[in-house]
């Protein structure tokens, strides 16, 4: 895991400073872009995106199963093709690492078309419209030209300012039956992107002031002294107070068993180090490198991340958590 970190760190030095990077053949299997060159070309015709496979299909296990693009994981597989672009122009392709197996930009764009009716009709993304713009944000890096990512970034962020709430500092992230109960789950750090992206497209400033202010009421509220974080924290819509911090897919709530759910630290990690490289805030910066220590701390000693981060006779046995 230290060699792993060490190197990505050097090759984002590298890249940052315009220089070559020599990358080791270890650092990436060739059987990732192979895997998902391969899924892109098996996509159904009208598209459904992948989100997870079977297990319990003995005579074809790993297959696939597919959702239609109303689901909040749509944008992560063709954000994947863009990811691959992105490493191809900084690893370059070889042999080894099956980089130049597809044309990633052109998949990545062909992928992306059936979220694209996502920016006047969803009615299950809620706060994930920021996970499904992904590609369309990719694409401007590439082509910020290009018409119809510029508005579906504009769109789907408008959507998301739409479910803030000035009260409580935050984004609305699942929608609830009483109105005065407002749920704000840690994953809605990583949708901020979205409002920085439309933000550079527009300079709404609003649209960074609203990024701002969810950071920072979830730096409060939900972290914990020692770094790890609750997946939900409900607020009452009308006075801004906590109501309630809990789990929906850590572990438990109680006694000992406060558990951080590792893809939710993960999130954390991941959108507060975002927050800072936007904003030079050093808080931000603070709280990423938290989450950081405090996930790198937990993680076992076989590198292989547990579903839950409590205590390690509770996880042992019980599910790991690949997404991380």
């Amino acid at each position: 895991m230290t060699f792993f970190i060490l190197q990505l760190f050097l090759l984002l030095f590298w890249n940052r400073t315009n220089a070559s990077p020599t990358v080791p053949d270890q650092l990436f299997s060739s059987l990732i872009p192979q895997k998902i060159a391969n899924t892109s070309n098996s996509l159904p015709s009208p598209i459904q995106y992948p989100q997870y496979t079977t297990t319990w299909n003995v005579s074809n296990p790993g297959t696939w199963l597919d959702f239609i693009p109303d689901t909040w994981t749509s944008g992560f597989f063709p954000a994947s093709l863009y990811a691959l672009n992105t490493r191809k122009n900084l690893c370059g392709v070889t042999d080894a690492n099956a980089l130049g197996v597809a044309d990633w930009v052109e998949l990545g764009r062909s992928a992306s078309t059936g979220l694209i009716p996502l920016e006047t009709n969803n009615t299950n993304l809620q706060h994930d419209v920021g996970f499904v713009s992904f590609p369309f944000a990719e694409e401007l890096l590439i082509n910020p030209q290009n018409e119809t990512a510029i508005q579906a970034v504009n769109a789907f962020a408008t959507d998301l300012a739409a479910r803030y709430n000035p009260i409580v500092g935050c984004t609305r992230s699942w929608d609830t039956e009483d109105p005065t109960d407002f749920t704000v789950i840690i994953d809605n750090m990583m949708n901020l992107e979205v409002l920085w992206a439309s933000y550079t497209l527009t300079g709404n400033s609003t649209l960074i002031d609203i990024a701002n202010s969810h950071a920072n009421t979830t730096m409060i509220n939900h972290f914990r002294d020692d770094g790890s974080t609750w997946h939900v924290v409900e607020y009452n819509s009308t006075t801004g107070n906590v109501i309630r911090k809990r789990t929906s897919q850590g572990y438990a709530d109680w006694r000992q068993y406060n558990s951080t759910w590792s893809r939710g630290q993960a999130w954390a990690l991941y959108g507060f180090a975002n927050m800072y490289n936007h904003t030079k805030n050093a808080d931000f910066l603070q709280t990423a490198q938290r989450a950081a220590n405090y996930f790198l701390e937990h993680i076992p000693s076989d590198g292989i991340v547990p579903w839950y981060i409590c205590c390690i006779s509770v996880v042992n046995g019980l599910g790991r958590e690949g997404q991380c």
